[in-house]
């Protein structure tokens, strides 16, 4: 594919000289397939350098290249690496989320480069007013502070805009890289918790907004 970053706003824009007119009030990336035909992504969520969209049916090479990589979901899955057909499933799990729940792990882009890079988002928690927090991103953006950026940005998201007043998150006993973020991220423990699809013990945070405001 062949992808062209664009903000568009009552106006006429022109990618790799195919004219578009439309009218829209978010970011959007304006993407040529591999087929020459021109089509919109919105990001409904922006940071300094990443942009957050939904995931769509046609989005299915990029969850295979997530999480069909062994190294992604050592960590989330006992399955050493999920196949084209897993990942279909998985994709489809997380368009269903958001139609039902109105979250999901939102694809995730550099603003730069218009790059798939993993996913970031939420789901819904185990109790009223909770959601969970999740980030998968591939092998190459680890160490870059990019979880960082992409889950401040989504926890800011969750308090502001859907009005939780929790958030959850758990990993794999053996990533001590998010068990780091987490704690960076101003995360309380509170114990293990039993993950089905690792069939381990996660260790289990907790941020609520009340902790937010009165440490302000």
């Amino acid at each position: 594919m062949s992808f062209q970053q664009c903000f568009v706003e009552n106006s006429v824009e022109c990618v790799d000289n195919i004219p578009f007119h439309g009218t829209f009030t978010q970011e959007c990336l304006c993407i040529l397939n591999d087929w020459g035909m021109l089509t919109i992504r919105e990001y409904f969520l922006v940071s300094k350098t990443l942009a957050f969209s939904h995931w769509a049916p046609s989005d299915l090479s990029f969850a295979v290249s997530l999480w069909g990589n062994a190294s992604v979901t050592k960590f989330i899955d006992l399955r050493p690496h999920l196949s084209a057909q897993e990942a279909a499933k998985k994709l489809s799990v997380e368009m269903d989320r958001m139609e039902e729940h109105g979250v999901q792990y939102y694809p995730l882009f550099l603003l730069e480069g218009d790059t798939f890079i993993g996913c970031c988002g939420l789901r819904p928690g185990h109790s009223p007013n909770t959601l969970e927090l999740g980030i998968h991103l591939l092998p190459d953006y680890w160490g870059k502070g990019i979880a960082k950026e992409a889950c401040s940005a989504v926890i800011q998201y969750a308090f502001d805009h859907l009005m939780t007043e929790t958030i959850f998150a758990g990993h794999h006993p053996d990533n001590l890289a998010s068990a780091a973020l987490l704690n960076s991220l101003g995360f309380t423990s509170v114990g293990l918790e039993y993950y089905p699809p690792t069939g381990l013990m996660h260790p289990s945070y907790i941020l609520q907004l009340i902790n937010l405001k009165t440490s302000l």
